[in-house]
């Protein structure tokens, strides 16, 4: 969580979560698409195929966050992912970068512990969401 927080992904400019989310995505085996309906506006689909039919499920976040306005303004860095008092503290901590990495864990310990699951499931890790997604409608 700390190290999605501490990757700046204002609306706009989503290019280095996204390769970064990719990455990630990989290391759990997943199927990874990048799409890019324009230059620097990365969304992620990774595709788990359990090959046992079963439903398909889809599972949304989106990594984009809101500009942090007057620096001055914030406690603590908005891209720092600093934890001060058991708290985490930095820009998407809430909305939504929390969503992005729970859906990850949550995956992880799946894998983890074994279960197998009966078909399908599709993460969808966006950008553009801050504002409407009208730069992701092509997707």
């Amino acid at each position: 969580m700390q190290k999605i927080i501490q990757i700046p992904s204002v609306t706009g400019k989503e290019a280095e979560i996204g390769s970064f989310m990719a990455k990630e995505c990989r290391k759990d085996e997943l199927e990874v698409e990048i799409i890019e309906p324009k230059e620097g506006r990365v969304n992620i689909v990774a595709n788990y195929m359990s090959n046992v039919d079963g439903p398909k499920v889809m599972m949304y976040s989106h990594y984009d966050v809101v500009p942090a306005g007057d620096l001055d303004s914030w406690k603590y860095l908005p891209f720092g992912g600093e934890i001060h008092d058991e708290w985490l503290w930095g820009r998407g901590a809430q909305d939504n970068k929390i969503a992005t990495c729970a859906l990850t864990m949550a995956f992880r310990c799946i894998k983890d512990l074994g279960i197998k699951l009966k078909g399908d499931i599709v993460f969808t890790h966006v950008g553009d969401e801050e504002v409407g997604g009208m730069a992701s409608k092509k997707c």
